[in-house]
Parts: C-alpha cells; structure tokens; sequence
C-alpha cells in the first residue's frame, strides 16, 4: 500500500483523458526541437523537462533493436522520504496500460477464444441492446460509441455516491445505463470505459482476472520481473509515489480507481522491462506476426476516413516516417519508431505533463522534425484543395484559393496559410509548422478529405463536401 500527503478526488484525476492528456500532449508538442548540429543528451533533455514542468522524478531509457543505448534516472520517486528514482524504479503507466490490454485480446484472437469483430454482447452478460452494435475491435480503437470517462463518474457518484473505488458490477451497471454518444464506427473518441469493458471481456474468455491474465502470458514469459498489475495488498518496493502540482504545492495523486479489473489502467513497469516488451513486439516473441501488425494498423470510421488510432497505439507517418506511440497521464511516454529500430521510453511521477520523449526522438532521427518550405509545389494545382470540408460531428471549415494563396479557415476564429512541403498533398502550417495539412484523392485523382495533424498526436479527418 503506498501512502503520501493529500489525495486528489478521484473525478478529478480520472479525467485522464481530458484535461490531463491533452495537457500531456500540449507540453510534448511545446518542448524546443533540437539544435542541429548539437551532441545527442537524453538525459539533458529529461532534465531540462523537469526543471520546467517541476517534474519530482522520472527515469529514461532509449534502445536500438532491443539493446538499451541511452538511459539515466533523476530526481526522487518519494518526496516524504527523499527517496531517489533509480532505473529500476517502477511508474504507474496510465493509460500506456491500454497497449498490455489489446495484446491480450489479440492474444485470445490468436488462440482462438474469440473475434475482434464479434460484437461485446456475446462476451457481456445482460448488455442492452447497443452491445450487438459494439465490436471488441471498436472498443479497441476508440471508435464504439460508448461515453467517456466523466459523464461515467457523474453517474457512478449519482448512483452509487462519491468514494474512491467502484466494483465491477458497479461500473458495468453504469457502463449499461449510459447508451451510445454516437453510432460504433462514427467517429473517434477515447473511451476509458471501453477499455474497462475489454477488461472485463478478458476476464469472461479466460477465466481468469485481466491483470493475472497480464502476468502470466506476458510478464512472467518476457521475464518483465519488476511488471505486476495494480493490487493494494501487494508489497511494491522501488514503487514511485504519483503527485500532481497544485496551487503551489505537491498532492499525491493515488489512482485506486484501477484497481479492479484492469484495462485503461492498472499496470506498472521500469523502462528496463518495457524495453524488453518493445522487443517482444518487434520480434514477435508472444503475438504473431499478423497479431502485431493488426495491432498498429491505421483505424478506419465508416465514412472512409482513418483514425491515427491503432488498437491501443496511437500511429502517424511523419514526413513519411511511421510511429507508434502512447502517454499515460501519470507522466508517462513512450515512442516505437520501427524502421529505425528505436524505441524511447521516458516514466515521471507527475499528472498531465511530458518529460521530453518526442524532443529525444526528434534529436535521434532529425528526418521526424518540420522541415524548410519548398519553394514550388510538388504536384497538382492548388485550387484543387479549395472548398468547403465537414468533420464526423458536422463541424464545418473552407480551404479557400485566392491570389496565389491558400488557406484554411475556421469559422472567422481562425485562418492559416498553408505552404506545400516535400510530399504530394501534404501542406504546413505557416504559423505553426507542427501542424499538417493532408489532403486524401480518390481513384480517379478528385480530393475527398483533409486530415489536420498536429505534428505527433491528433488527426482530425474532414470530408470535402463542396
């Protein structure tokens, strides 16, 4: 059991995915690129990180083909003792869990014990009638439908009152209640409580717990001997304490919530051990071949579009380079580059902030950073991007052609001028070259869609519709 000053109410740090991650992924994209030309530091660009986020402790480590080649620890992990994080020192992982949870369903897959696209309420005792429309593949993806975390801890306090913990049947009651925000496969919107669901499914196809399931097909097998699931009567020694900063001052941010059936969170690790799990995925070790690439394969909505949401991964290609990546809003990041064969992993003790993995990455392959303009574009005229574009929630924009210029424009709020980079279709962002302008063509050559991509992290795909 782990102790620390004032707990946070559980509402308000559960809002991983709210707040907290879109904190997280603001300060990864705010971190400075690297100065060309400068020796590689890792461990200086941890540390600058912290010192600026005030940051109490993390623990970094970079690897090539599964051999560690960067790694350092800083700080403390405990800031009632003053006890220092070392490398071997274990982090809640947050969300980063949600990658250990579609492994697992995609290991039953392998095994034959069920189909991605089964729809849940073969798995689900007395799910309403939505469940026959919900797959385990759109809980996996982000795409079913089902509410997020917040409106389901209203209804649990409603129902239930305000505690710090809920039972499994208590959440699965709520999860029943709760319907559908949008049709499975509309559009995408990160649902912790499908993850909680997929926990639950795992738990059903088993036969046993999630997080026992967890240990032993993949901890235990991978030998990840300092990896082990949420559990408060378990003796956890070199157990990082989680804070948040508030108010000028350091809380102790206890996430019993996932101490039930783990899915969207509940796992904890080292980078040493999640270094070893990177390397189980590039070689294959437990998932198959096939199992890993459904694993990172491109989500696609019903209308075409595609989700750079994965199963449990979020996935980009970045000036051409592909990556997978995750954050956990305990501080926690790791970045997959395949094709370099680099895996970055950065764990820190404190909510909603990122301690520089992406500017690590950016230093190791500089191909991943925006790139000079090019002075001509590279194909197609550009009055052939101009009209009128709707994202799934019907949110309108206009790419207009005007005097040699295009832009896009967001209602009167915002307009910004795009400039044609090295690739066909791909435009930048002259006020912010992290944003990405992608224009998608159908058989015949005629735009249908535009993807808005913040550099890393978010794609939002827009239907050209005039």
């Amino acid at each position: 059991m782990r102790f620390g000053p004032k707990r946070v109410n559980p509402r308000t740090k559960a809002r991983r995915c709210g707040a907290s991650c879109a904190l997280l992924v603001l300060s990864c994209l705010l971190l400075p690129y690297a100065a060309a030309g400068q020796p590689l530091d890792p461990g200086g660009i941890v540390k600058k990180a912290m010192a600026e986020n005030k940051v109490p402790g993390a623990a970094f480590a970079v690897s090539k083909n599964g051999k560690i080649i960067h790694s350092g620890a800083f700080g403390v992990a405990d800031l009632r003792h003053g006890v220092p994080v070392k490398e071997e020192t274990v982090f809640d992982l947050a969300s980063i869990t949600k990658q250990f949870v579609s492994a697992a369903i995609l290991l039953l897959e392998q095994d034959g014990e069920l189909s991605i696209d089964d729809p849940i309420d073969k798995y689900i005792d007395g799910c309403p009638e939505f469940c026959k429309r919900v797959t385990v593949r759109h809980l996996l993806n982000h795409t079913s439908g089902v509410p997020g975390i917040d409106e389901n801890w209203e209804m649990m306090e409603k129902e239930y009152g305000e505690r710090m913990e809920y039972s499994d049947d208590q959440w699965l009651a709520v999860f029943s209640k709760g319907g559908l925000v949008h049709e499975p496969g509309e559009r995408w919107d990160y649902s912790d409580i499908g993850y909680y669901v997929l926990g639950l499914i795992i738990n059903k196809v088993s036969g046993i717990p999630s997080g026992e399931f967890l240990e032993k097909r993949f901890f235990e097998p991978l030998g990840m001997k300092n990896t082990y699931t949420e559990d408060e009567d378990r003796i956890t020694p070199n157990e990082a304490d989680g804070y948040v900063f508030r108010d000028g001052k350091y809380l102790s941010n206890r996430r019993d919530w996932d101490r039930a059936t783990i899915g969207s969170g509940g796992v904890f690790s080292t980078i040493g051990d999640l270094v070893k799990w990177d390397d189980s995925l590039a070689r294959n070790r437990i998932l198959s071949k096939a199992s890993t690439e459904k694993l990172f394969a491109y989500s696609r909505l019903n209308n075409g579009a595609d989700s750079n949401y994965a199963l449990g991964w979020y996935v980009n290609d970045i000036f051409g380079i592909r990556v997978h990546y995750h954050t956990g809003s305990t501080g926690a990041e790791i970045i997959r580059i395949p094709e370099k064969g680099l895996f970055i992993v950065v764990l820190s003790n404190l909510d909603g902030v990122g301690v520089g993995a992406t500017e690590i990455a950016e230093a190791l392959v500089p191909e991943l950073l925006p790139k000079p303009f090019l002075i001509q574009p590279t194909g197609g005229s550009p009055d052939e991007y101009a009209g009128k574009y709707r994202s799934v929630s019907g949110t309108e924009s206009a790419v207009t052609f005007s005097q040699g210029v295009l832009k896009f424009r967001f209602s009167d709020q915002f307009v910004d001028e795009l400039q044609q980079y090295a690739f066909d279709n791909v435009f930048l962002s002259k006020e912010t070259p992290r944003v990405q302008y992608r224009f998608e063509r159908d058989g015949s050559g005629k735009v249908i869609r535009m993807y808005m991509v913040n550099h890393w992290y978010y794609n939002f795909p827009q239907t050209k519709v005039g």
